[in-house]
């Protein structure tokens, strides 16, 4: 988008201090850039219509906005965690496996 003035940005979604407000000159920030982008001001974000979402964006000139909601951010950083789990735990798995079933109770000879 291109702004020429500063204005007032509205997300008609329930109000939570959690959503968050990214401004890039290069594009959408991504689930993993946006645990350490630097969001807009928190004092900006404010309730709108009694209900909704807004904030006061000061930028001028082009750029994208991204507006997320963090808990998310958490909920995907579980499903990492979780899959390096089961990865681990699988090959664990293997090595147990294939250990039982040639004899040996060691990794080097």
């Amino acid at each position: 988008m291109a702004a020429e003035n500063p204005f007032l940005l509205l997300l008609s979604e329930a109000y939570n201090d959690q959503w968050r407000v990214f401004v890039s000159p290069n594009g959408p920030i991504s689930f993993p850039q946006s645990l350490f982008a630097k969001t807009i001001n928190d004092s900006n974000h404010i309730r709108l219509n009694a209900w909704a979402n807004g904030w006061f964006i000061d930028e001028i000139g082009r750029y994208t906005i991204t507006i997320e909601y963090f808990p998310q951010n958490l909920f995907y950083l579980g499903l990492i965690v979780l899959a390096l789990n089961v990865s681990a735990l699988g090959i664990v798995g293997a090595i147990t496996l294939f250990r039982h079933r040639t004899g040996t109770n060691r990794l080097m000879p």
